[in-house]
């Protein structure tokens, strides 16, 4: 556990400094202080440690997300979708140059269905959390809404990390993505009164 655990910060610290396509075993054994006989023992190639990072980011997102739906629960549907907002953005964003050369793995890795996932598993919770909130509508509408509100903001979060001339601080971005998704909610309810 000790030298996984230090592949796995080694390698999250030097593949933003490299990228992907420089990053090689030997540069992560010698950052993690292991030889390269261990660092193989437990993954045969970086792509594989890699994936296991991305498996590991992705449970730890989860994780987050579910906290932060438990920790709202008692609040309004706005107050709820902002503080999902601010948490997509924080676990995104604040360490945008490490989830940017993780997440330009994801299809060579063949994680993209891994991230599909993700997104309908928070899609659900989403969903049965408005329904709860907001009673009266049909249970299709709450998924199809939450889908679009949810792909919305991981969208624009995902171009943030992709697209470097983007330049928008982190609250301004959060700013524009509660507003985009509360006023999709509150016309999208107004609508089906």
């Amino acid at each position: 556990k000790v030298l996984v655990d230090a592949i796995f910060e080694a390698t999250t610290r030097i593949l933003p400094k490299v990228g992907a396509q420089n990053l090689t075993t030997k540069k992560i054994a010698e950052l993690a202080g292991v030889s390269i006989g261990s660092l193989y023992q437990y993954f045969p190639s970086k792509e594989s440690i890699l994936r296991q990072i991305m498996e590991v980011v992705s449970q730890k997102h989860m994780d987050r997300f579910l906290d932060g739906l438990a920790a709202n629960s008692k609040k309004s549907k706005i107050e709820l979708t902002d503080a999902m907002v601010d948490l997509a953005v924080q676990l995104f964003l604040e360490e945008r140059e490490k989830n940017r050369a993780i997440f330009a793995m994801a299809p060579e890795l063949g994680f993209v269905e891994s991230i599909v996932k993700f997104r309908q598993d928070v899609v659900k919770r989403l969903a049965a959390e408005m329904q709860r909130l907001e009673p009266g509508f049909d249970t299709l509408e709450y998924k199809r809404a939450s889908f679009v509100a949810v792909n919305s903001v991981m969208g624009i979060i995902m171009v943030m990390l992709i697209d470097r001339s983007q330049t928008y601080s982190n609250s301004e971005l959060a700013g524009e993505l509660k507003l985009l998704v509360n006023s999709y909610f509150a016309a999208k309810l107004k609508l089906q009164t």
